[in-house]
């Protein structure tokens, strides 16, 4: 970034081409280098903001997700509107599935247009060379992260909006009409709840000011610093909400104030590395190990220290600010990603191309100057263009769906614990148990806090009935992040195992312990399922008050709302004491699942809540309607204990079983 004053590429080198000729070429460019990406799949955490997140579909959901920061995986309402526009708009193929394509498309235009907007608030500031380095961020290949994955509309949408922001901003002061201030603060503040990244935006702007030699009078400054207070606010709360929302904290996160310095000037390095030469890129790259009596580690700081020193010796003496105003732009937009404050993604890296997607735009357009004063000719600038968009394009193919994208990173990364963790699940949904419990060990051996490998592979020695082997796991889970829920889950299932295998109450009532620890941690409440499994321990134990509690909640998740509500209506129908049972209550349960359920343990149910409503002859009938579907399903050992329920309601005898649990 160069000031007028200060650059030898004139206003001159700009095409003389219409400007819809030049806009309409950035995005014709932008979707010829991104192309590869649009038909590609989902990946990673697709399915928590997208493709399995109930708020897209529910009704009220749009007014939910504005009004309530829990609603959402993290509280970008303006990204997830989208989302939702786009669910409703395209809906699903032939299978029920959501079509990523047109989320795709739409990460492509949204980038494009980015790019025109960069490139018009580049010719608003004086920039000779505008499109040229417009396009030269457009198409360069650290990009493709934020644009090919879906998740990352939050990267492309704020990115717009900011950019947007910033040259109404500017319109306004070359200007002074009020509107286009309103329309900068309104662009400022959509941005906002897209991502709170860019609340650094208004001091960036404040940095081009002092570029432009603007004076930095009230009447401008106010409002800018009105829209810093808000998004430091903001920022503050994201900030909060990755620790305990997201569940940033723990032993991976845990580094002194000088550690964490020499994190942050590694981290700018890199990434200024990474625009200069993009190659290899890879979704997770390695996590360095940081030690402070290191003297190699110490040299990137040293580094910041003497780059910035260089910057101000060149503004004081020869009156050239663009350097420093490139350098501290990108150090600040880049601070949330630092290091000093916890992020989630840390734990498998301290960088990623993502992070640095609002940061880029200011060091591209200090190389784009360096670049075109070194190389005379424009025509010769097609060629940085037509090989940045050829590594994007390439790159493109990595995202094409989970696999390939765990492939290529651990191919790439060969200690990323992620990729192998993730690989496992992939092998474990195809029945490859053995190639995912390598890919489990694997995960472990590369980062002893990889807390989600534990989980799993102690969640898969559970199921095979390795009980000892998985409870090391599970327990080493709790005490190297006792915020993650589903160890408590799995810990709660080894100890009801063991208690129903061993018929120890102990055991169980140890099972519950831990099946209440999940609940309580869970940010979203009680966990559905864990409230059915606990509500059948609790009635195994005689609490028929903890059971019917946890049962009506169980009746409020989608997965577990007809176990539940069956289950109810056995304990309603069925329970040996007589001040539990309720008939009619479980008539009205049974009602609320007529025209929707067809099984056998449904009929079941509503037959033993007739017949304890003391009408037998509908009990027949329903008893009937269960043994015909059990045994249409060969449940030959349900159908024989139907039989024996209905010979009962024939002779007016109402079902009584253990505890009221179904099969009990």
């Amino acid at each position: 970034m160069s000031s007028q004053k200060e650059t030898s590429i004139s206003k001159e080198s700009v095409t003389t081409k219409p400007a819809w000729k030049c806009g309409l070429g950035l995005i014709i460019l932008v979707f010829a280098a991104f192309f590869s990406s649009i038909n590609n799949g989902w990946i990673w955490d697709d399915n928590d903001y997208v493709t399995q997140n109930e708020i897209l579909t529910e009704e009220g959901g749009m007014a939910k997700m504005w009004s309530e920061r829990d609603s959402l995986p993290q509280w970008y309402p303006l990204v997830h509107t989208t989302f939702r526009m786009e669910v409703q708009s395209f809906g699903t193929d032939s299978e029920g599935n959501l079509r990523p394509s047109f989320f795709h498309f739409n990460n492509v235009l949204l980038h494009a247009l980015c790019a025109v907007v960069l490139w018009r608030l580049l010719r608003r500031l004086g920039i000779g060379g505008a499109w040229f380095i417009a396009a030269l961020w457009a198409l360069h290949p650290i990009n493709v992260e934020s644009v090919a994955w879906v998740t990352e509309r939050k990267n492309v949408l704020s990115l717009l909006m900011a950019l947007g922001s910033a040259h109404a901003f500017f319109g306004w002061l070359d200007k002074g009409k009020a509107k286009t201030l309103l329309i900068s603060m309104g662009l400022f503040a959509a941005a906002l709840l897209s991502k709170t990244v860019v609340a650094s935006l208004p001091a960036v702007i404040m940095l081009l000011m002092w570029w432009r030699e603007k004076p930095l009078k009230i009447k401008t400054v106010t409002p800018l610093l009105a829209m810093l207070a808000v998004g430091g606010m903001m920022g503050w709360q994201t900030a909060l909400d990755e620790v305990a929302h997201v569940g940033a904290q723990g032993q991976q996160w845990d580094f002194s104030f000088v550690e964490r310095t020499l994190i942050a000037a590694r981290i700018l390095w890199f990434y200024a590395g990474k625009l200069v030469f993009p190659y290899p890129l890879t979704f997770i790259y390695e996590r360095w190990e940081i030690d402070a009596s290191s003297g190699f580690q110490w040299l990137f700081p040293i580094a910041v220290v003497a780059l910035i020193a260089t910057c101000i010796w060149l503004w004081k003496k020869r009156n050239m600010r663009g350097p420093l105003t490139a350098v501290l732009c990108f150090g600040g937009v880049l601070f949330p990603a630092l290091g000093y404050l916890n992020v989630y993604p840390h734990q498998y890296s301290f960088v990623a191309d993502h992070f640095q997607h609002h940061a880029a735009p200011a060091l591209i357009v200090l190389f784009g100057i360096g670049l075109m004063q070194l190389i005379k000719n424009p025509k010769l600038w097609a060629v940085p263009l037509v090989l940045l968009g050829g590594l994007s394009f390439m790159q493109g193919h990595v995202y094409e769906d989970e696999e390939t994208l765990w492939l290529d990173v651990s191919a790439k990364n060969p200690t990323a614990s992620i990729a192998h963790n993730n690989l496992a699940i992939i092998y474990h949904g195809r029945n490859q148990i053995t190639e995912a419990k390598e890919r489990f060990a694997l995960a472990i051996k590369h980062n002893s806090f990889n807390v989600q490998a534990m989980n799993n592979l102690g969640q898969l020695l559970l199921h095979e009935g390795k009980l000892e082997e998985a409870r090391p796991l599970l327990e080493r889970a709790i005490e190297t992040m006792p915020v993650y829920v589903k160890p408590y889950v799995n810990l709660g299932d080894y100890w009801r195992q063991r208690g129903q295998k061993e018929r120890s109450v102990e055991y169980i009532k140890k099972a519950l312990e831990y099946y209440e620890s999940a609940n309580e941690l869970n940010q979203g409440g009680a966990i559905p399922f864990v409230a059915l499994t606990a509500a059948r321990l609790h009635a195994a134990v005689g609490d028929h008050a903890k059971a019917i509690s946890n049962l009506e909640y169980a009746i409020r998740g989608r997965s577990t709302k007809v176990d539940a509500t069956v289950q109810l209506m056995w304990m309603l129908s069925s329970h040996p004491d007589r001040k539990v049972r309720d008939g009619q209550r479980a008539l009205q349960l049974g009602n609320s699942l007529r025209g929707k359920v067809e099984s056998a343990q449904y009929f079941d149910a509503l037959a033993a809540a007739f017949a304890e409503s003391g009408n037998f002859e509908d009990a027949v009938n329903a008893a009937k309607q269960a043994t015909f579907r059990a045994m249409q399903a060969n449940q030959d050992k349900l159908s024989g204990e139907i039989k024996r329920r209905l010979d009962g309601y024939k002779a007016k005898q109402p079902a009584r079983t253990k505890a009221g649990l179904l099969g009990g």
